[in-house]
């Protein structure tokens, strides 16, 4: 489900996902990552240089995971927001909104289960480990 031969973080599964790549050390005003969507057959990919929040995303994901209810948000400055809602029953919801501001913006949602919270939160980790 998550991590697999390409970079970065997959939150979702093969046609329906979000993967989340560093780009750069962090600045005051947030990380630069590379930011691919997929819903079906539509797909982009964005950079963005003004991630903020990933520490305070993964303690919600955690909490998400033991209580299974609540929202976990990232976002960006520019370009990007993700929210993840959890169902009592153990699934969790999750939307996604990317936009390049010029052209193109893509809004989807997709729903994967509440055992992944815990791979997607140490991959999160690994690839931002100074957030």
């Amino acid at each position: 489900m998550s991590r697999d031969c390409a970079s970065g973080v997959l939150i979702g599964y093969e046609f329906d996902h979000l993967r989340l790549t560093r780009l750069g050390e962090p600045q005051e005003w947030g990380v630069a990552v590379l930011i691919e969507a997929m819903s079906g057959t539509l797909s982009g990919a964005w950079r963005d240089d003004t991630l903020v929040g990933i520490d305070a995303f993964c303690n919600e994901l955690a909490q998400l995971y033991e209580a299974l209810s609540g929202e976990a948000k990232l976002y960006s400055h520019d370009k990007f927001r993700m929210t993840m809602t959890a169902f009592p029953r153990g699934g969790v919801a999750v939307e996604v909104y990317v936009t390049d501001h010029d052209s193109m913006s893509l809004t989807y949602s997709f729903n994967l289960d509440q055992t992944h919270l815990p791979t997607i939160i140490r991959e999160l980790r690994e690839e931002f480990p100074e957030c």
